[in-house]
């Protein structure tokens, strides 16, 4: 069978990043929101994963923190959102039968943490997202689909006065570091992994997921809760849609996929560097600090892992 080609785009999630910064290793997770929608005209193929076809349509935005991006050409749609005071990402694509529609969005950002109180305070953190993928058949297409991104940025200098640093709330307070990702098709969420130095199955003692599927329509998640240490902590956040749908397939991922935290603990509060990364949900306060995460570096080559996964996985739907 055909393999599925996946598009990463890492290049933008380093775009913004300074060259000096990147040369000392020390990378200041600069807040972005980006939404990308293309198309592309005449046949288009796949191979060896690589998409190929005559240009199309595309539009990208990526100017403040809430993003729009839509585009058409030769029956082809795309559009998507991306928005860092909501916290949510919305996509839609839908091509003929001989060619194909994509759409990408993502945002960032880094939250800083203040715990006031005389130990260790735990919080969850969430992302949701639901949709339908229809393809040009009732069978199982690999060329209909895509896949979202959920990530937890930790660094040393993230750490408080004390060293310690955010850690998932289990026996083994493992650093909360990672990039897990899930993959779906015409049959819903089929493969669900983990990227945190080496790709596997998430480790669900860190973060639980699950998903759904009812009559083509399709929910998934990941939650996590973290151990906040006293003092001034911070972390980055991020999370990224991709949709490539081809052949007269659609994918409508327009109703949201959302990152939230939970409720606060008494004493534990949080700000952003952007300054309103979920203010549209009112969960911010005062906290402090400005970390300089180098674990991105970690991420990104997480995300080039993903590209091989999915690669790898998308030939057959899982048993």
């Amino acid at each position: 069978m055909r393999s599925f080609a996946v598009k990463l785009v890492v290049a933008a999630l380093a775009a913004s990043l300074p060259a000096q910064a990147l040369a000392a290793h020390v990378v200041r997770f600069a807040p972005v929101s980006s939404a990308t929608a293309s198309t592309q005209a005449g046949t288009i193929s796949s191979v060896n994963g690589v998409q190929s076809g005559a240009p199309g349509a595309t539009a990208h935005s990526a100017d403040g923190w809430t993003n729009s991006a839509s585009t058409a050409s030769a029956g082809n749609t795309a559009s998507d959102s991306a928005s860092l005071t909501d916290g949510t990402l919305h996509g839609y694509a839908a091509s003929s039968p001989t060619q194909g529609a994509f759409a990408e969005s993502f945002f960032r950002d880094t939250v800083y943490f203040t715990n006031t109180s005389s130990s260790a305070l735990n919080l969850t953190v969430s992302f949701k997202l639901d949709g339908t993928v229809i393809g040009a058949s009732q069978a199982f297409d690999p060329f209909a689909g895509g896949y979202s991104i959920f990530t937890l940025a930790n660094c040393s200098d993230c750490a408080n006065s004390l060293g310690q640093q955010i850690t998932y709330a289990n026996a083994d307070a493992r650093t909360a570091d990672t990039a897990a990702y899930m993959l779906f098709s015409t049959n819903g969420i089929y493969h669900f992994a983990e990227y945190t130095g080496a790709s596997g199955p998430p480790n669900p003692d860190d973060i639980a997921y699950g998903q759904t599927f009812d009559n083509g329509f399709m929910t998934g998640f990941f939650e996590t809760t973290l151990s906040i240490p006293t003092g001034e902590t911070s972390m980055g956040v991020g999370a990224l849609l991709h949709l490539d749908c081809r052949f007269g397939s659609s994918c409508d991922f327009g109703h949201t996929g959302a990152f939230t935290l939970g409720d606060l603990p008494p004493g534990l509060s949080w700000t952003s560097e952007s300054g309103t990364f979920l203010s549209a949900l009112n969960t911010s306060g005062p906290g402090g600090g400005v970390p300089e995460p180098t674990a991105w570096a970690l991420m990104i080559l997480g995300f080039g892992l993903i590209g091989t996964a999915a690669r790898a996985r998308r030939g057959a739907p899982a048993a």
